[in-house]
């Protein structure tokens, strides 16, 4: 069996989280005072917040030291937890979800806004989620007739 039929939790060996990670506002975007980054990483079930900011300390070049207890790092998640509090029929796009309701039914993560800190098996499945739930987001607005449709691969 190939890995993209296993689930991904299988593939990922129960290792895979998801996080929202606000950024101080040195690391926004220019003009923004605000930003979130979905940040997904495979590691131990315990400690996953002071692994993930060890993890983005590397990754990113920053001091993350109490980011967990500031409030940067929040709502970590396993992926096992993702796929059972979400609502998409694909389980990979449950990975994604962010939210219901609304403007949309589901709202996904936008690429533009993941990190992926992941082995190659678990990024090439991600990725395709990625692809998958933007065609979506772009069916779906295009259906409704939602000003700036065609933009809605890259996210905001």
């Amino acid at each position: 069996m190939s890995t993209s039929q296993l689930p991904i939790t299988i593939v990922a060996r129960g290792r895979l989280h998801r996080a929202i990670v606000s950024l101080p506002l040195e690391m926004c975007k220019r003009g923004h005072t605000t930003q979130e980054r979905i940040v997904f990483f495979e590691g131990p079930s315990r400690g996953t917040g002071s692994h993930l900011a060890a993890l983005l300390a590397l990754a990113w070049g920053v001091d993350t030291a109490e980011w967990c207890e500031r409030g940067f790092i929040y709502n970590i998640s396993s992926a096992r937890e993702l796929l059972a509090q979400n609502l998409s029929d694909s389980q990979d796009a449950r990975l994604l979800e962010t939210g219901w309701g609304g403007d949309m039914p589901i709202h996904y993560a936008c690429a533009s806004d993941v990190d992926l800190f992941v082995t190659p098996q678990v990024h090439e499945r991600l990725l395709a989620a990625l692809q998958a739930t933007a065609a979506i987001r772009e069916s779906y607005l295009t259906r409704i007739g939602a000003p700036g449709a065609h933009n809605a691969r890259g996210g905001a």
